[in-house]
């Protein structure tokens, strides 16, 4: 994933995704789970979100078992190489919470998941993590990236 910063105010961030046919080896143990547990989406572009303030998404999460809910967090409970990102949000600045989870008509695996995911950072930086649905013993993931802003005023592509 490749994400660029511009200074017009209509688009402040463009994420790329970089597709190929050939999966590197950290992604392969994803793919691997993707009869078990698997997140429809692969990256997800929040744009700015100053401190205290949210942004939300939804994705779709195929999964057999429906007897209790996704949670999401931004660790790895499988596997403890992915843990460290260096375009991470540091520990307390992000948080992520499922805030609506929907049926998908016809499809009984599926189920629409609503995230927010709030800046606590104090920070002017851009950020790309992975979030992990965690189902059971298994997890999928996609990708998020942000400008993540101590408030408007300090965001450079904010119109005056």
């Amino acid at each position: 994933m490749l994400l660029v910063e511009t200074d017009h105010p209509g688009a402040r961030m463009l994420d790329l995704k970089i597709s190929g046919t050939v999966s590197s080896q950290r992604e392969l143990q994803w793919l691997k789970l993707w009869d078990t547990i698997f997140v429809n989406r692969n990256n997800v572009n929040l744009g700015v979100i100053p401190k205290g303030a949210y942004a939300d998404f939804e994705t779709s999460v195929m999964r057999p078992d429906h007897s209790t809910p996704c949670e999401v967090s931004f660790a790895s409970r499988m596997f403890s190489n992915v843990a460290n990102f260096p375009s991470a949000a540091g520990p307390g600045e992000l948080t992520a919470e499922v805030i609506k989870i929907e049926p998908v008509d016809g499809r009984p695996s599926e189920e629409t998941y609503t995230v927010r995911i709030t800046n606590l950072s104090d920070d002017n930086k851009v950020i790309q993590q992975p979030v992990y649905f965690h189902s059971g013993d298994v997890e999928s993931r996609l990708w998020i990236g942000a400008r993540l802003v101590p408030n408007l005023d300090d965001d450079p592509c904010a119109v005056q």
